[in-house]
């Protein structure tokens, strides 16, 4: 169950960041911390597609990397981020990533 929760985690973050990183981008005129946040959010989407790999690939990946890797904090971590990128979302109006492509993250297309 936990390959499963991870792998959700990082999906959903893959899948918000951009959205985030494309609205805050088109922002005139940002105050420092829209700016801070565009840079946090731009980072960690580098670091969230890193992780997807080493998920997606994690079966070929040797017994010492694998090791290096505490899963409980992981799944802290990735659940600390799955709620701010929430809170994120929450603040910015939604931003339609609630997959009905609307806009309006109603679930009714």
């Amino acid at each position: 169950m936990e390959s499963l929760t991870i792998t959700a985690a990082v999906v959903g973050l893959l899948r918000v960041a951009p959205v985030i990183i494309r609205l805050l981008s088109g922002v005139t005129d940002a105050p420092s911390t829209v700016r801070n946040v565009l840079i946090e959010v731009s980072a960690l989407h580098a670091i969230f597609l890193q992780l997807e790999n080493f998920v997606v690939t994690f079966a070929e990946q040797n017994t010492d990397r694998k090791s290096r890797i505490y899963v409980e904090d992981l799944m802290v971590t990735l659940t600390g981020y799955v709620c701010a990128f929430s809170e994120l979302d929450m603040e910015l109006g939604g931003l339609g990533t609630a997959g009905d492509g609307d806009g309006n993250g109603d679930g009714a297309g």
